[in-house]
């Protein structure tokens, strides 16, 4: 399976919510949208284990 050129970010954090998985997103998004003047082109999401 070959990776996509570009991830659909929003609709990996919708399928995570549908599904009921508890997450909190963190690394340079988490700061961006915190208001950080960064680039990231990634997304570090942690999942809560059971």
């Amino acid at each position: 399976m070959a990776h996509p050129k570009q991830a659909d970010l929003a609709a990996l954090i919708d399928a995570l919510q549908a599904e009921g998985v508890e997450f909190i997103v963190v690394g340079g998004a988490s700061a961006i949208l915190h208001g950080a003047l960064a680039m990231t082109q990634d997304l570090d999401v942690v999942h809560r284990q059971r």
